[in-house]
């Protein structure tokens, strides 16, 4: 059938249903004429004016949060499944399309509480809970999630969101093993390219990082946590122009990414550009106050503008959020010096840079700005 066939017989339906508006099987229909002929700001129009008296079938909710959820539309889609939900509940396709609606509306934890009562999740399911909880941050759920959903399907995309998983929790190398087969399968799939590159970059295996990431790039040259990476392995090689470059480009992707605008705030303290810096923690203050190192690296740059009272009570905030926060204490240890006390901010300098931090990037930045403020002949 053409289209100009089907939008004779969407004409049509209408006109059936202008005689009869109260029926739910016409109204159905007309909607399933709606997505079938792609008229979808008409659908739009039509769904608006919808009676409630209509809209409390189920079928017809439920067709009417899908055409939504077509036109990008979550918050009426989301009430049109609340809708179809509240009139015939457990029903599996309504609570997985709500629960789609609402993470598309970044409400992760709405997500999994709604999607832990499905008695008998099938592998989609999971992965959408798993999804959540990965953007909650509850990463052992994410993780027991995912294996379920792949011990009953193992597609690539599962394995390698689980790959990115592992690699968000820490586990390198079993997030490099995993992808490593999926981009075997699909050498572009979206998780896996980024745990390489995000796993190589955490291990200082700069080069192969910087490989996936550009391959990364090239591909979802959208995607803000390759621009994060990209501008950590600049920031290893010192080039911190072209980090702030990456940086900005991440923040502007994603600018709820807190961790991003760390990254660009200390990149700012290596340039020199101190009230960019200053501007990317207070950044990231407004996203949530209650991450230690905004107010550590707030410390930290207010120490470098001799703002003392400042970076008292920031040092003083991010320690008590994290006791062992770098940027907290090497804030402190600038504030000993200042107060003359030289001896006890060598010791803390000492212990600070002694102290293990892993390998990730931002875990140096510290030390980094101590030694190339140094090679400048620059005086802390």
């Amino acid at each position: 059938m053409s289209n100009s066939e089907k939008l004779e017989d969407l004409q049509r339906l209408k006109k059936f249903w202008e005689q009869d508006q109260e029926n739910p099987m016409l109204t159905q229909d007309l909607l399933a004429k709606y997505f079938e002929t792609g008229t979808l700001e008409e659908a739009r129009e039509f769904i608006d004016a919808l009676p409630e008296s209509v809209l409390g079938f189920p079928q017809v909710s439920h067709s009417a949060g899908l055409l939504c959820l077509a036109m990008n539309d979550y918050k009426q889609a989301e009430f049109c499944f609340r809708w179809a939900d509240a009139k015939a509940s457990g029903q599996l396709a309504i609570q997985y399309n709500l629960a789609y609606a609402l993470f598309q509306q970044r409400q992760y934890a709405e997500v999994a509480t709604l999607l832990m009562g499905v008695s008998k999740p099938t592998p989609e399911v999971l992965i959408l809970k798993g999804r959540a909880y990965h953007h909650l941050g509850e990463l052992p759920h994410a993780v027991e999630t995912l294996e379920a959903a792949i011990a009953e399907k193992a597609e690539p995309q599962t394995c390698g969101l689980l790959a990115l998983v592992y690699n968000d929790a820490g586990n390198r190398e079993r997030a490099i093993e995993l992808a490593g087969g999926v981009l075997q399968e699909e050498p572009h799939q979206f998780e896996a390219l980024l745990a390489m590159a995000d796993a190589y970059t955490a291990l200082q295996s700069y080069t192969e990082a910087a490989s996936w990431c550009d391959l990364g790039l090239r591909e979802y040259p959208c995607v803000g946590r390759f621009w994060t990476v990209k501008g950590q392995l600049q920031l290893a090689e010192f080039d911190f122009n072209e980090a702030r470059v990456s940086f900005t480009r991440a923040v502007e992707l994603m600018p709820e990414h807190i961790g991003t605008w760390h990254l660009l705030g200390w990149c700012e303290v290596l340039r020199g550009d101190l009230d960019a810096a200053l501007h990317a923690f207070e950044q990231a203050l407004e996203l949530n106050r209650n991450f230690a190192e905004s107010h550590g690296g707030l410390a930290v740059v207010n120490a470098l503008q001799g703002n003392w009272d400042v970076v008292q009570r920031a040092s003083k905030r991010a320690l008590g959020l994290d006791s062992g926060n770098l940027s907290g204490r090497y804030a402190q240890a600038l504030y000993f010096e200042h107060r003359g006390q030289v001896g006890a901010a060598e010791q803390l300098r000492q212990k600070l840079f002694a102290t293990p931090t892993g390998q990730k990037v931002e875990g140096k930045l510290p030390e980094m700005v101590q030694k190339y403020l140094a090679s400048r002949g620059e005086q802390l």
